[in-house]
């Protein structure tokens, strides 16, 4: 987080503006009015800063996320999908620690006996998960621009986006199952860790299709679907952590893992729903 904060803050003196203007609409005379200076001659006569506008524009996220399917259904997996990641990292410490904490006057017995170092050490596995996932998520680019060349200069459709996603979401599945049956004091924990690695690896190429997914569909408006599903994302980020602990202790590691598998299965429905019906969806939303 300071890393972060820190970066933001010398992006914010430092950094120039990257999105700029098209320099042939642009208009640099001083006597243009500032719309036309700018290049927006659509709002010309109002202030692009009002108050109206301004209001619309931070909530258009909300309603895209409530009134466009789309957006719905992906944020519900990306959210889920990013919250396990940060779930699981509050489940290593107590797979891999030793004496945990009593829950309903019973103790759980799936701990290794690390320490806080050799526990942190384990979690290193997502590094390399992460590296990983982005490596293969290369191949959808390769598998889009086949669909493109296969379209003959029609519109490709953005559903050609989704392949990679479907095996990021089995990936994700059976890597949370693999997960829930490798914790165990008598399975060397090397077979937990790479597990955890497999996570994040399938995690990955969902979070590239849904980004490219979407800004393909709705165009001038992706920041706006993309802000949508960003926030499901923080939300389950903050959230899921929070009741790792107990459900971990109390269903004790293999059950909770192979539940958060089982909901992870269903969600790779997804990508093929999408591929099915992602057509007619487009076509019955006026914002697509």
């Amino acid at each position: 987080m300071a890393l972060a904060a820190s970066v933001a803050v010398g992006l914010l003196i430092f950094g120039k503006e990257t999105r700029l203007l098209d320099p042939g609409r642009a208009d640099t005379s001083p006597s243009s009015p500032p719309n036309e200076r700018l290049g927006c001659p659509e709002r010309n006569g109002s202030d692009p800063a009002d108050s109206r506008s301004c209001g619309r524009n931070l909530a258009r996220p909300l309603v895209y996320l409530f009134t466009e399917p789309i957006v719905a259904i992906f944020s519900v997996w990306i959210g889920f999908t990013f919250g396990v990641c940060y779930l699981v990292i509050e489940s290593a410490y107590v797979i891999f620690k030793a004496q945990p904490t009593p829950v309903h006057g019973s103790e759980a017995t799936m701990e290794y006996g690390w320490t806080d170092l050799q526990t942190s050490g384990a979690l290193l596995a997502y590094v390399a998960g992460a590296l990983l996932g982005f490596l293969t998520s290369l191949l959808q680019e390769k598998v889009y621009q086949g669909v493109v060349r296969r379209c003959e200069g029609r519109p490709t459709p953005p559903e050609a986006r989704l392949g990679w996603s479907l095996v990021g979401g089995v990936t994700f599945a059976a890597a949370c199952f693999w997960y829930a049956f490798a914790a165990r004091p008598n399975v060397h924990p090397a077979a937990a860790i790479v597990a955890l690695a497999f996570i994040v690896a399938g995690v990955f190429p969902i979070h590239c299709a849904s980004f490219a997914y979407l800004a393909d569909i709705y165009e001038e408006f992706a920041a706006s679907a993309l802000a949508g599903q960003t926030f499901v994302r923080t939300v389950a980020a903050g959230c899921f952590p929070l009741f790792a602990d107990y459900m971990y202790r109390a269903l004790t590691p293999p059950t909770a893992s192979a539940v958060l598998g089982a909901v992870a299965a269903l969600q790779c429905a997804i990508p093929l729903i999408l591929m099915r019906y992602g057509p007619a969806l487009r076509a019955r939303s006026r914002r697509a």
